[in-house]
């Protein structure tokens, strides 16, 4: 009887020593505290300042998140490097911004695995037939994108996005971004970009619980997008113009 019962005690003392611990307890502090939130600005529809405060899909992520645990929040602004370093240091909880997966920055500080990943694919204008072969087709693009170098791959003809259209060109862009302009999304998918958000190295059990409750509002992302779209300004909604970069 007092074999099974040590094994039962080993088995618990073990497992107790696999939870997720946070090295800095940036979780306990943050509970019924003040939660560091570094907001990288300017991508929208996940995050933008709008009259000096923050808004888009992530910050309302954030707040709800920070209502779960009780938390206030202190908004903090900078570049995606200021507020990179000071989350390395444990100076911010979180940084937001509509980061990818695929950022050299997750050897410097944690990620959670993706709550949305997007597609990029072609968008075509009204009038204009959808094809898989792009050889030779002008394609409105942002530059200096991974999408650039995949059109080149199949032979498109990269053009640079810029205000308003001067043309209908079909759009490299993502799914949302195509929905927005009017376009009707097509393949191929040029690429993805895989949606996170960033917190303190070492912090596993922080980090636990934001995936946690990303994971439970993941299905609920296209819809935040879609309405962070419709209450955008009509000139964030505005079709870029086309300027040609590149000629074959």
């Amino acid at each position: 009887m007092i074999r099974p019962f040590l094994a039962l005690l080993v088995a618990i003392f073990l497992a107790g020593c696999d939870l997720p611990r946070d090295i800095e307890g940036t979780e306990d502090r943050v509970r019924d505290g003040v939660l560091r939130v570094g907001v990288i600005d300017g991508a929208a529809p996940w995050v933008a300042w709008h009259s000096g405060k923050p808004r888009g899909v992530e910050v309302q992520l954030v707040r709800e998140l920070a209502e779960r645990i009780h938390s206030d929040i202190q908004w903090v602004s900078g570049s995606d490097t200021e507020l990179f370093r000071a989350l390395a240091a444990f100076e911010l909880d979180l940084v937001i911004g509509g980061i990818d997966r695929s950022s050299p920055w997750r050897k410097e500080v944690a990620f959670t695995r993706p709550y949305h990943v997007s597609r990029i694919m072609v968008g075509w204008p009204t009038g204009r037939s959808a094809t898989r072969e792009l050889d030779g087709i002008r394609i409105a693009v942002q530059q200096h994108t991974s999408a650039v170098r995949k059109l080149e791959d199949r032979g498109a003809v990269p053009v640079a996005l810029r205000g308003q259209p001067s043309e209908p060109l079909p759009v490299a862009a993502e799914e949302w971004q195509i929905s927005a302009w009017g376009l009707r999304a097509s393949p191929p998918v040029l690429d993805t970009h895989k949606r996170v958000f960033a917190l303190p190295p070492g912090e596993n059990g922080w980090l636990q619980t934001v995936q946690r409750f990303l994971f439970e509002r993941r299905a609920d992302v296209p819809a935040m997008i879609r309405s962070q779209l419709s209450v955008a300004s009509p000139e964030s909604r505005i079709r870029p113009s086309l300027s040609e970069v590149a000629s074959r």
